[in-house]
């Protein structure tokens, strides 16, 4: 089988997985790992049975994505449903994207194309993505296709529900300007840390709350 690849340098996460090369593979070649499947919850055997229905009647489905090293990326149900009819080689479309970065293509393409996210499944990934992958909230916003309203929420419920102290990105980006060195321009503050440079002017930043600022 000769796999068509899409550059990386080409990939985003916004582009569509509908317009890549379409092949072949043997089912037993694709590697499921768990930590890149987006829900908390169970596959539903309610949606994997429709995609068998359809294969049944020959109706033409979208192929399975997967990665440049034959890790699963989008597609779950039409997986299982594929295997449950005894198929040993399915359509497939090849994604050259990094192992490290599945299971953000994942949910993006989920959260716009699969069945809706689950509460249960959004705290899952805000805690991946916010609290271990420290992504700020606008990004995460982006990648689960919410509100960056309901983001501050959810992740004061993480926050409430596990005890994880909200990562400080005040320091991971900084600026160079005419005056020297200034913090950047847009930073995310707990409500019991003042932003530096600021503690004589006793600004109070609520929890979760973006805020802006140019300090010299």
């Amino acid at each position: 089988m000769t796999q068509e690849l899409i550059s990386e340098k080409e990939v985003k996460l916004d582009s569509p997985s509908g317009s890549l090369p379409r092949t072949t593979m043997k089912i037993d070649q694709i590697k499921v790992n768990p930590e890149w499947y987006s829900r908390a919850t169970a596959p539903s055997e309610e949606a994997i049975e429709e995609k068998y229905d359809a294969y049944k009647r020959s109706d033409i489905l979208p192929p399975v994505l997967i990665n440049k090293n034959n890790g699963w990326i989008n597609g779950f149900d039409r997986l299982k449903a594929q295997q449950q009819l005894g198929r040993t080689e399915i359509d497939i479309a090849v994604e050259d994207i990094p192992d490290e970065e599945v299971l953000k293509r994942g949910v993006y393409l989920n959260a716009r194309n699969g069945r809706p996210l689950s509460q249960e499944d959004r705290l899952r990934l805000i805690k991946i993505f916010h609290f271990e992958q420290y992504l700020p909230g606008d990004k995460v916003a982006e990648l689960l296709n919410i509100p960056i309203s309901t983001v501050y929420f959810l992740i004061g419920k993480v926050e409430e529900n596990s005890k994880i102290v909200k990562p400080d990105l005040r320091k991971t980006v900084m600026l160079k300007g005419k005056q020297g060195r200034k913090h950047s321009d847009t930073h995310y503050a707990r409500a019991q840390v003042k932003p530096p440079n600021l503690l004589q002017r006793k600004h109070r930043v609520a929890p979760g709350i973006l805020v802006k600022n140019k300090i010299a």
